[in-house]
């Protein structure tokens, strides 16, 4: 449960697999707005604990939902958690191999008074979780948009925004993608017009990405479409109100984590002090009554180990102490290494290809042959032969690990990630 006023930048963003941005489902604008907020709220604890909490007020405001009627959102979760969804229908290959996933969105859900709790099964906790491949969504641009089909054209864009251009996706594919019923817009002008025109103006509206539609023909009749994609300063959106609480903040732990209203939040921190608090919340934590969801009111639990001052076990003590003293800063090295990673991985990327173009033809011709083989059995060989060798995205992509993987020469050639960090 994030605060909503807060004005950094990475707030309000998720990393959603792309296994499950490139999946067959059918949900509504709001089913897609509430699967992206809850799935924010639970992400750092998603494979830590079996259940989540959010205040329902708070998951309101994530999706820019202004209704009381909570009724509209319990509908929703219910359709969360019957509709099955089937993933990695575009990235099969990301692995090597074929793996074909499904499952519903939601395992469960309850609202108890103001508290939302809800699960995932064990194939979308991990999911969900990848480490890998995702993209990175902005909650606050989403709670913007007015049609589930603006949602999905921004999901499956914004991945590639670095690049910058999506590859072709075949029509039929696009519209699986699109969330589009069989038998609803056969006809490629309705379907543009009802689809894809709107959903293009929704994101060049809504969000820091500008998208435009590119089509290829087979005959006379459109077969597949691909966007090129421009990225704009990133927008403040201040029409849209989103105050919660700031991810690595102790509150949010007490309200979403422990079920806390935020005044109760904000009372029992003042009274106790943030490091006392950590403390207890880590004994707590390392407990097999907390690990074993034994505790029913975790709440009042904790509110008992603060009067009554829990002590951890003698051989756990000076454990519990270095991680109330390490928690806060292992979260902002780990945030500035991932991002020195992705800056390593464009600069990575790019100076490998201009070592490439600046190799001899004959260099580039015994290169080509040995790629060609690897991929010759793979989803990425169609569009190396139609779409002139590595110039397509995911084809240099795959290009790039070929290179890492098979010629050293090349990359002596390319800082290390060490000597890039020193730049």
């Amino acid at each position: 449960m994030r605060n909503l006023t807060s004005n950094k930048k990475n707030s309000f963003e998720l990393k959603k697999h792309v296994g499950l941005i490139h999946s067959v489902n059918k949900l509504s604008l709001l089913e897609r707005k509430i699967a992206n907020a809850l799935l924010f709220n639970a992400y750092e604890a998603l494979l830590t604990i079996p259940e989540h909490r959010i205040h329902v007020s708070d998951l309101a405001k994530l999706i820019g939902y202004d209704s009381n009627d909570h009724k509209v959102l319990k509908k929703s979760l219910m359709s969360l958690m019957s509709t099955v969804m089937e993933w990695n229908i575009l990235d099969s290959d990301l692995k090597g191999k074929d793996v074909w996933v499904a499952s519903t969105m939601l395992a469960d859900a309850r609202i108890d008074g103001p508290i939302c709790t809800y699960s995932y099964s064990n194939r979308m906790r991990e999911l969900c979780h990848h480490p890998e491949f995702y993209a990175r969504l902005n909650l606050k641009e989403l709670s913007a948009f007015k049609s589930s089909y603006g949602i999905a054209l921004y999901e499956n864009c914004v991945r590639y925004k670095n690049i910058p251009q999506t590859p072709w996706f075949d029509l039929s594919l696009f519209r699986k993608l699109m969330g589009v019923e069989q038998g609803k817009y056969e006809t490629f002008r309705d379907f543009n017009k009802r689809v894809i025109s709107p959903a293009v103006k929704e994101v060049n509206t809504y969000s820091s990405i500008q998208v435009k539609p590119e089509y290829e023909k087979s005959g006379r009749a459109v077969s597949r479409i691909k966007f090129l994609i421009e990225r704009i300063a990133e927008q403040a959106n201040e029409d849209i109100v989103v105050d919660t609480i700031d991810d690595n903040s102790l509150i949010t732990k007490l309200i979403n984590q422990y079920g806390f209203s935020e005044v109760s939040a904000k009372n029992i921190s003042n009274e106790y002090g943030e490091s006392y608090l950590l403390e207890k919340m880590t004994i707590i934590e390392a407990s097999i009554s907390y690990k074993t969801g034994k505790i029913e009111n975790l709440a009042k639990y904790l509110e008992k180990a603060l009067r009554e001052n829990f002590q951890p076990p003698k051989s756990s003590k000076n454990i519990v102490k270095q991680a109330v003293a390490s928690t806060n800063k292992n979260k902002l090295e780990q945030m500035a290494l991932e991002k020195r990673k992705e800056e390593y991985s464009l600069y990575q990327r790019k100076a490998i290809i201009d070592a490439y173009h600046h190799l001899s033809e004959k260099e580039k011709k015994e290169i080509n042959k040995e790629f060609e083989k690897v991929i010759k059995e793979t989803a990425y060989y169609r569009a190396y032969v139609t779409r002139g060798g590595i110039q397509d995205p995911l084809v240099c992509d795959k290009f790039v690990d070929f290179i890492k993987s098979n010629r050293q020469d090349m990359l002596n050639l390319v800082l290390t990630f060490s000597e890039f960090c020193k730049i």
